[in-house]
């Protein structure tokens, strides 16, 4: 089998076509770098150091789930992002795990409850890839008026020695809830850990 490849001499010449050496397996001498090491090296060097995080508001998961599993099975983005953040699921009791789950990824819910005051809406929720985390551990779920917030820590396959764990954490405050007790809420923890504070200097 031949390829045909042409060359355009000018636009109003018609092109020419010339016949191409026959396609053959090349043989790479022993010592010389692999094809296979190479673009595998290429390609490490295209992605991005820090994980990649998707977060949406999808206004009720039951009728996306579809589309989302769509994106988890063709897109690159979605199929290799370390975690997917979802607010306002809307799922309560009724809705089993089994019909919400993505293939390669732990579903994590935070429904809303009877705290919320409300019978539907609101509700979070976290999909964690199972080829970047399987060791995770649910630290804080709550339901309020104010705020809806999971928090679950991870330990990654592959985790710098500084860092002993990630924690991910996913909010909803409804528009109606109070800013100043969601932000209390929300706003928390350490986040001085490359940095040398002013009493140690």
């Amino acid at each position: 089998m031949c390829n045909l490849d042409f060359i355009h001499l000018s636009r109003s010449s018609p092109p020419i076509f010339y016949q191409c050496s026959v396609n053959k397996c090349c043989i790479r001498r022993r010592g010389r770098r692999g094809g296979i090491r190479r673009r595998l090296r290429l390609r490490r060097a295209n992605r991005i150091p820090l994980p990649t995080i998707i977060c949406g508001n999808v206004r009720s998961i039951n009728n996306k789930i579809d589309e989302i599993a769509s994106h988890v099975s063709y897109n690159h983005h979605y199929k290799d992002a370390y975690a997917i953040a979802i607010t306002e699921t809307w799922l309560n009791a009724d809705v089993p795990d089994v019909c919400m789950s993505l293939n390669g990824f732990h579903l994590i819910r935070g429904d809303r409850t009877d705290d919320s005051g409300k019978s539907r809406g609101g509700g979070v929720c976290l999909y964690l890839n199972a080829r970047w985390c399987t060791n995770y551990v649910i630290k804080h779920s709550s339901c309020s008026a104010d705020v809806e917030m999971l928090c679950v820590q991870c330990r990654p396959w592959y985790i710098p020695r500084e860092i002993s764990c990630v924690a991910l954490i996913v909010a909803y405050i409804p528009p109606n809830g109070n800013k100043e007790r969601a932000a209390e809420a929300i706003i928390t923890g350490d986040f001085n850990f490359f940095t040398n504070l002013p009493s140690k200097a």
